[in-house]
């Protein structure tokens, strides 16, 4: 969520109730933004937004087979690269884990096919992920990494599932199911 002025750094001072501060607390410097990484970056977001329904649906994802193809609308990824089980959830690894999302499973539900794995590690140190299956004749796209300036990340080449990519500590990425 993004409020007017969090992408330049626009802090209100610490104050939660700049709404009501007739004055600079509550102005948003438009003037001296100097942060044009930051701004590039939140234009990144909302580009990927904009570009892949997954992320604009009406309907709840509830992890369950897709009508069309059998395929889980939400699911959880661990490092392995295979679903999520109890162990994995209470493991000290669950610092580290991604989500596949799809479009929703429900009827009436808008679909595009686009697939996303988000990967997030929550831990200091780098992480291993192994990236999950695709569809046939498909592989992942990174289009996202928290560790870069923009946004974008260093390399885009798409990326075979069960590849292995190296996941910087407290970093999240982005992947699109593209065809390969």
């Amino acid at each position: 969520m993004l409020l007017a002025g969090d992408e330049l750094a626009n802090s209100q001072l610490g104050n939660n109730n700049a709404y009501c501060q007739d004055n600079s607390v509550g102005w948003v410097a438009w003037n001296e933004a100097d942060d044009a990484e930051l701004a590039d970056f939140v234009a990144n977001v909302v580009r990927l937004r904009q570009s892949y329904s997954v992320f604009r649906q009406t309907r709840f994802l509830h992890g369950t087979p897709r009508p069309e193809d059998g395929r889980i609308d939400v699911e959880w990824i661990a490092v392995s690269g295979r679903p999520m089980t109890g162990s994995d959830w209470n493991s000290h690894e669950c610092k580290a884990f991604g989500v596949v999302l799809r479009d929703s499973a429900l009827p009436h539900a808008e679909t595009d096919g686009d697939a996303v794995y988000l990967v997030m590690n929550a831990h200091r140190a780098n992480r291993r992920f192994h990236l999950p299956p695709t569809r046939d004749e498909h592989s992942w796209k990174p289009v996202l990494s928290s560790d870069m300036p923009t946004g974008r990340p260093a390399a885009a080449t798409p990326r075979r599932a069960w590849q292995a990519v190296e996941v910087p500590g407290r970093t999240f990425l982005a992947f699109v199911e593209v065809r390969a």
